[in-house]
């Protein structure tokens, strides 16, 4: 499964961001995971990534 990125923002810059991603992911996208499915994340249009 191919997760982009940009759908987050493309400016990834804090952990309350990440966390709210996260939260979002998990309730919406990771339940449509097949068992041992790879996870493939697409940064393409980020422009800034940077650790809290």
């Amino acid at each position: 499964m191919e997760i982009k990125k940009s759908n987050f923002g493309d400016i990834l810059m804090s952990r309350s961001e990440g966390r709210e991603a996260f939260l979002m992911a998990r309730a919406y996208v990771f339940k449509k995971l097949k068992p041992n499915e790879l996870i493939i994340p697409d940064f393409d249009i980020i422009k800034v990534l940077a650790p809290s």
